[in-house]
């Protein structure tokens, strides 16, 4: 329709300029009231005055200037009518079957070699195309079959369409970072399952030891254990809680003053640093407000000074520091324990990581530290880990930038 509507405009154009330049031609020739060019009735045209009596009744002589198109019993014309300054004022008249016919023919002699060349066009899509597709089936049933693994592995990258090479490349990042998360999932699960075992089994133990006591001193002598036990499993409960929350809970940012929130978690944990003599001091401006989450952040202190009292010896000292440089705040917890051999710095922040071998009670320092690394990475802090000059203890430092709009 497209390829015969333009041609069809094209003969009427060009029907139109011959009307118009024999019109033109015959504008001098004042003698003549009726004129006809060409033998061939189809295609002659003619020319009348339009105020003679030669003019055929089926056109009117009050005709405009301009192009007309007037039907006379099964013909149809085309018509050209002069300016009303001219005289004398002509009418040229041809059928519109030659431009019908031309448009036509120009049609059909470009939309053959179309017509010939589509089945062969079409063809070649269709192969392409399945082609094509054939390869994008293949890669969805390699992702089906990812379903019967328990790690998902990366797509190949090889024979697969140009075009999908960058997708199938963002897939594969993704893949890698879920199968990292798989493994520690994996590794969080069996170690948790591990660190609950063992209190409850030397929980049921005492409870057998408690069942054969036979006087009351030795029933509470043996309570003071199973209490110490239940404690200790009832910790790591909530600490399993407290990591999964921090790393499936978005929190929301909202300004904070900082030295209640530092003097709430020393309150805390100083029943814990008084029974082993250790002296908690506490420097920080009162009037430092900052914009973070009040849980997130507690939890970064009170697991960093939990740490900080179990693995110091008694008679130490733990200072706790909060400042403001420029856009920059900070936390800083720092003892007089053995801190942490250089190598298990790299690994300190994963799950159940325990960082020396001194004899203390709960899961080590790794699952206090992952607590802390996931609440940081929630409040957009960062966590630094470090051993005193000399060895002389451990420094633990948050560091977190002030909104611009906070």
């Amino acid at each position: 329709m497209t390829v015969f509507y333009f041609a069809y405009q094209e003969a009427q154009e060009f029907q139109d300029d011959t009307l118009r330049q024999i019109g033109l031609l015959n504008a001098q020739n004042t003698g003549v009231l009726h004129k006809k060019v060409g033998t061939d009735h189809e295609y002659a045209l003619e020319v009348w005055q339009l105020n003679s009596h030669a003019l055929p009744i089926w056109l009117n002589s009050k005709l405009t200037p301009g192009f007309h198109e007037i039907q006379n019993g099964e013909t149809r014309y085309r018509l050209w009518v002069s300016d009303l300054q001219a005289q004398p004022r002509l009418v040229v008249a041809q059928p519109t079957a030659e431009r019908d016919e031309l448009a036509l023919n120009s049609a059909l002699r470009t939309l053959f070699p179309m017509l010939l060349l589509l089945p062969i066009t079409l063809g070649v899509f269709i192969w392409g195309l399945n082609r094509e597709l054939r390869s994008v089936e293949k890669l969805s049933n390699q992702i089906d079959q990812q379903l019967s693994h328990q790690v998902p592995e990366a797509l190949p990258e090889l024979d697969i369409p140009q075009e999908l090479s960058h997708f199938i490349s963002a897939i594969n990042r993704l893949l890698a970072r879920l199968h990292q998360a798989f493994i520690q999932q994996k590794r969080f699960t069996a170690d948790a399952a591990h660190e609950l075992r063992t209190p409850l089994a030397a929980l049921s133990l005492q409870v057998q030891n408690l069942e054969h006591a036979k006087t009351v001193p030795e029933m509470h002598e043996r309570l003071v254990p199973l209490k110490a036990g239940v404690n200790r499993s009832i910790r790591l409960t909530e600490q399993l809680l407290d990591i999964n929350r921090m790393q499936s809970v978005a929190l929301i940012k909202r300004p904070l003053p900082l030295a209640p929130l530092l003097r709430d978690c020393i309150g805390l944990y100083f029943p814990a640093a008084d029974e082993k003599s250790i002296e908690l001091s506490l420097e920080v401006d009162e009037a430092l407000s900052v914009e973070t989450h009040l849980e997130a952040l507690s939890l970064i202190v009170c697991n960093a000074l939990d740490n900080a009292i179990k693995y110091s010896a008694s008679n130490t000292h733990i200072s706790i520091t909060a400042t403001q440089d420029g856009p920059c705040w900070e936390i800083k917890i720092e003892d007089q324990g053995p801190g942490i051999n250089e190598q298990q710095l790299q690994n300190v922040f994963e799950a159940f990581t325990r960082a020396t071998e001194t004899e203390v009670s709960g899961t080590g320092l790794g699952l206090g530290m992952a607590i802390a690394k996931s609440a940081a990475e929630q409040t957009g802090g960062k966590i630094f880990l470090m051993n005193a000059p000399s060895n002389s203890g451990l420094i633990f430092l948050y560091q977190q930038t002030i909104n611009p709009k906070g």
